[in-house]
């Protein structure tokens, strides 16, 4: 099996992203000696990763690795363009106490669009699990919650279009992932955007995350070998509160070795679990998964409910953290309703007139000031946009 390296961390420094790249090979020998193999392996590697990159016409200096969910160093510097995606170990060997390593790494290009500056605000919950029984083995009843809050670092680590924050408890019910009919989003949306006031809502269901038994034959005598496997699958959506639709959705699935007894009680915050193949298989579909999110969000426009207002001024959910400076313009925007074939469907309608201006600035939210026009107006509940794109 190939052995798969993630750079979980690269976007924390370099935020652009695509979702698509270009692979290339690359390679790279190290003499063993009495270096202890693991830290001869790890140099060698990112050697392998730094000649590809370099054949792909980028200069990159990797300090900072993710083996297998493992990490390697301590942080990654890429003096390029673009980004390394994902690294496939395609071939190890060694003659005459020389390693070599031959990798695949896959670069990605700048995105088409035009990135806006700002961070949007999304809630991530715990997953529903959709076959409950599936969790006796091992007893990973919680195993919901720890996928949620997984995600919820991954954004946090890895994103760069988005604020995240996690929330202990279940959203809606099952029957949203079988009825996502607009009236029914539309209300799901209100009902999300008072208690969260987040643009954006991650919420998904595990499919999937039974055992399986594989069985290898090998050898001149056909020597048969039977391993116990664990899927995992899960389907997530992403609900845009604001606009009351859903922008992301997705079912993706691994699975890996299950190296535990089927009796053993595994602890789900244990760093072990995670270095197990199956906890890293897990690790590498979340890094994936967010890195797709991310692509699809980062040109979107951050948008923000007026919440609450102080005397002439109003307070809206993006602060600091956001990327928000004082003078920043925002759009107002009116929401109405629409009759499409008898359904009746919410609609936000750009007011040209009207614009806002961040005033006073604090870390998790600001109040803005509207123009002259819009004074004399309550503006409360009324929504707001920057689109304002990265110099």
């Amino acid at each position: 099996m190939k052995a798969r390296l993630l750079f979980l961390f690269i976007t924390v420094l370099f935020p652009d992203i695509a979702s698509a790249g270009k692979w290339v090979e690359g390679a790279a020998s190290m003499k063993i000696g009495n270096t202890p193999f693991e830290e001869v392996r790890r140099m060698t590697i990112k050697n392998a990763v730094a000649d590809a990159s370099y054949r792909g016409g980028y200069m990159i200096s990797a300090q900072d690795v993710m083996l297998n969910g493992v990490l390697l160093d301590s942080t990654i510097k890429l003096n390029t363009v673009s980004s390394v995606r994902s690294v496939d170990i395609q071939n190890e060997s060694i003659i005459n106490d020389i390693l070599t390593i031959y990798v695949s790494v896959e670069l990605a290009e700048k995105p088409d669009c035009e990135r806006t500056k700002h961070k949007k605000n999304i809630v991530i919950a715990p997953f529903y699990i959709d076959v409950p029984s599936q969790t006796t083995i091992g007893q990973i009843f919680d195993i919901g919650h720890v996928i949620g809050s997984r995600f919820h670092q991954q954004v946090t680590l890895q994103s760069t279009s988005l604020n995240a924050t996690f929330i202990n408890k279940f959203i809606g019910s099952k029957d949203i992932f079988l009825n996502k009919h607009a009236s029914q989003l539309a209300e799901f949306s209100q009902f999300l955007l008072k208690e969260f006031n987040s643009q954006y809502v991650l919420f998904g269901k595990i499919d999937d995350i039974g055992m399986i038994e594989k069985t290898q034959v090998s050898g001149r005598f056909r020597i048969s070998n039977t391993q116990m496997h664990r899927n995992f699958t899960i389907s997530l959506f992403i609900l845009d509160t604001i606009q009351q639709s859903i922008i992301y959705e997705d079912r993706v699935n691994t699975s890996a070795r299950w190296e535990h007894s089927l009796h053993e009680v595994i602890d789900l915050s244990s760093s072990a679990f995670w270095r197990s193949q199956f906890g890293t298989s897990l690790l590498n579909l979340v890094a994936e998964t967010v890195e797709d999110i991310d692509h699809v969000i980062q040109c979107k426009p951050a948008f923000s409910l007026i919440s609450s207002q102080q005397h002439d001024d109003y307070l809206i959910q993006l602060g600091e953290k956001h990327g928000i400076k004082k003078g920043d313009k925002f759009s107002l925007f009116k929401r109405s309703s629409t009759d499409h074939s008898g359904l009746w469907r919410s609609k936000l309608t750009e007011d040209e007139n009207v614009y806002f201006i961040a005033q006073d600035i604090y870390h998790d939210f600001s109040f803005i000031t509207p123009s002259d026009a819009a004074k004399l107006d309550n503006h409360l509940f009324d929504v707001v946009s920057s689109a304002e794109m990265e110099e």
